[in-house]
């Protein structure tokens, strides 16, 4: 099992707690901090059809684990969220200006190689299926 799965999974608070379903999905969810849903909730928006074909590419073949793109996709979303934290605690201009440099390098790669894009073009189902499922 993957870091990043296993990190998503113990990062779950009421979604784990109330669902026996799809445990990819679970970390998705956990993932896009949608932490405080329902059973009912979590139910619906894995009955969608859009969100069954994004897991397909979201999670392999068992739907266990996330798949190495989704696990590619975050990586670089961490990274992201690092150089942008130390962008905003830079102290001095030439500080500041790496800490631009390196986050603008990592979106690029991101975009290139992580499969930025592609993955958020995945989530945006679950997104929609969030909103409707109340």
């Amino acid at each position: 099992m993957s870091k990043l799965f296993t990190l998503a999974v113990f990062a779950l608070t009421s979604v784990s707690a109330l669902a026996n379903a799809n445990p990819c999905l679970d970390g998705v969810l956990a993932n896009q901090n949608f932490r405080d849903l329902t059973l009912q909730q979590v139910e619906c928006i894995a009955d969608q059809d859009s969100v069954k074909a994004s897991l397909v590419s979201l999670c392999s073949s068992d739907q266990r684990q996330f798949s190495s793109t989704y696990n590619t996709y975050r990586k670089y979303e961490v990274d992201y969220g690092n150089a942008v934290a130390s962008l905003q605690a830079a102290k001095d201009d030439s500080a500041r200006e790496a800490a631009l440099l390196d986050t603008q390098n990592i979106d690029q790669e991101w975009k290139a190689i992580g499969f930025k894009n592609e993955v958020q073009a995945l989530l945006w189902p679950i997104v929609q299926a969030k909103s409707t499922c109340k």
